[in-house]
């Protein structure tokens, strides 16, 4: 496994998996995402812009709106299909208490739960940042 390919799983390591759009997405450990295309049966990067291709991804998760959200050790990002964004949420930016995300979901009141290296919190989208 050669981290420089840029087709093929580059950790052997998976964390997590995600049906999206028909193919699997891969979550792994120093190696970012993948995703599993099933009607070619190969695995290439999530995106060709060359995004989430080290580190890792611990979980995902899509909103009501088709944004979906990733977990990662770098904080949550939220990838926009419809705008071709991404938007990374950190300690830094936000009221995050750690930048080690492990997993996300949202609750009924779309409040965006996520488990991290300290513990829990429900925050809200506001704009472009989390708050609690």
């Amino acid at each position: 496994m050669n981290p420089a390919d840029k087709d093929g799983l580059r950790s052997n390591i998976i964390l997590s998996l995600y049906p999206y759009i028909g193919d699997i997405l891969i979550g792994t450990y120093g190696g970012e995402i993948s995703r599993y295309s099933v009607s070619e049966q190969k695995i290439k990067p999530f995106l060709d812009t060359g995004t989430f291709l080290q580190g890792n991804a611990y979980g995902f998760k899509a909103d009501h709106k088709g944004n979906f959200w990733i977990a990662t050790f770098d904080g949550i990002y939220k990838y926009s299909p419809t705008e071709k964004t991404i938007t990374n949420f950190n300690k830094q930016k936000n009221e995050l208490s750690s930048d080690e995300i492990f997993d996300i979901t949202f609750d009924s009141r779309d409040r965006l739960w996520i488990g991290t290296m300290s513990g829990t919190c429900a925050m809200a989208l506001k704009g472009d940042r989390l708050d609690v």
